[in-house]
């Protein structure tokens, strides 16, 4: 999070179609689609999923959820690539032992599928899947949210991990509301400069709490 501090920070403003829940809420939300990690055995190739903001590990009780009228978390998504020179060698491999081990000079394409299957498996459990963490932050004051990224491929996974969490829909801020958000350096770099996890998840006040549901 040390980009933080540079002020070199891109980021996406949405306004949700509704208000923020209460703290107990909000955490049974992010922990519905909390983060998952990928298995080498896992058929899926992409997992996306919540974490702390401080901590890209934690996806229980995330601790640092409530933080200077801010809810903060971050979009974890983990992924398996690997190119086809990766691949090469463990299926060239998988093949030539499958035709000395059955006499055959020619392999059927079914067969070829699952020995491809066989040795991506052999890939993935010595690769570590690429993993990209986002943050977010949720000014409870504004009811506005800032997603730091502007890549679209995020920008469409946290939209659909965001709207099947809270059962809220997002729509894009105007150009001048987001970029009043980010014109704001001295609140962001407090928020997500400091590397250190919050000593414990603070609760708003019951007057923060009523201004909310008003």
């Amino acid at each position: 999070m040390s980009r933080f501090s540079t002020g070199r920070v891109s980021s996406t403003a949405f306004v949700p179609a509704g208000q923020p829940p209460e703290v107990a809420e909000f955490r049974k939300a992010l922990q519905k689609n909390r983060f998952r990690p990928l298995a080498a055995e896992d058929p899926r190739d992409e997992s996306a999923g919540w974490v702390d903001p401080f901590l890209s590990f934690e996806a229980k009780e995330f601790p640092n959820a409530y933080f200077r009228d801010y809810y903060l978390f971050s979009l974890r998504v983990d992924r398996y690539r690997f190119t086809a020179a990766q691949l090469r060698p463990f299926l060239e491999e998988a093949e030539h032992l499958y035709k000395e081990e059955h006499k055959v000079a020619f392999i059927s394409g079914y067969q070829r599928k699952e020995l491809r299957e066989e040795a991506t498996r052999k890939v993935r459990a010595l690769t570590l899947p690429a993993t990209l963490v986002t943050e977010v932050a949720w000014n409870l004051g504004e009811n506005r949210l800032l997603f730091f990224s502007q890549s679209k491929g995020l920008l469409d996974a946290f939209v659909k991990l965001f709207e099947e969490s809270f059962g809220l829909s997002l729509a894009l801020s105007g150009i001048d509301d987001a970029l009043s958000q980010l014109e704001r350096p001295k609140e962001l770099v407090p928020v997500f400069g400091d590397l250190r996890p919050a000593p414990a998840a603070e609760e708003p006040s019951e007057e923060k709490k009523k201004g909310r549901k008003r």
